[in-house]
């Protein structure tokens, strides 16, 4: 997650020995503004984890996946964007490797929002991994639009 004014943000799920954890790596200022500071001290790069269960893991590759094959080249832009949130999402597949994809601030209500949001409550769960309600909240949401995202 890159906003315009706040510390960008990693979320990312890594398999390890078997466990599916849940890592989300920020830092304390916003990089972006730090190069223009030549004044600027040193990034320090904080990492949360949290283990979340397989069927999570599983859900949400499904669904980055799915949505990162639905990405096409947007549209020509015809303003200037300063603020906003720009949303990166990459993904590993197995027989075709890496591929990404993005949208910048998305509008409320469309699926990018949603998908935006699952971001957001996944940052969530790095940070209160006790939290089991939200992980199933998120299994939830993600089996739901992993299922709108499907192409008939």
């Amino acid at each position: 997650m890159l906003p315009s004014f706040e510390p960008e943000y990693i979320v990312s799920v890594e398999k390890q020995n078997g466990r599916y954890l849940l890592l989300y790596n920020t830092v304390q200022r916003n990089l972006h503004s730090s190069f223009r500071d030549e004044k600027a001290e040193k990034a320090v790069l904080h990492t949360r984890r949290a283990e979340i269960s397989p069927e999570l893991a599983t859900a949400l590759a499904r669904l980055w996946n799915r949505a990162i094959q639905q990405v096409r080249y947007p549209e020509p832009l015809v303003s200037m964007r300063s603020d906003g949130v720009s949303f990166v999402f990459m993904a590993f597949q197995a027989g075709v490797g890496e591929r990404a994809g993005e949208t910048w601030s998305p509008a409320a209500g469309s699926t990018m929002a949603l998908l935006t949001g699952i971001v957001t409550d996944l940052k969530e769960v790095a940070l209160a991994p006790q939290n089991k309600e939200l992980q199933q909240r998120l299994l939830h949401y993600a089996d739901l639009l992993d299922k709108q995202l499907q192409v008939p």
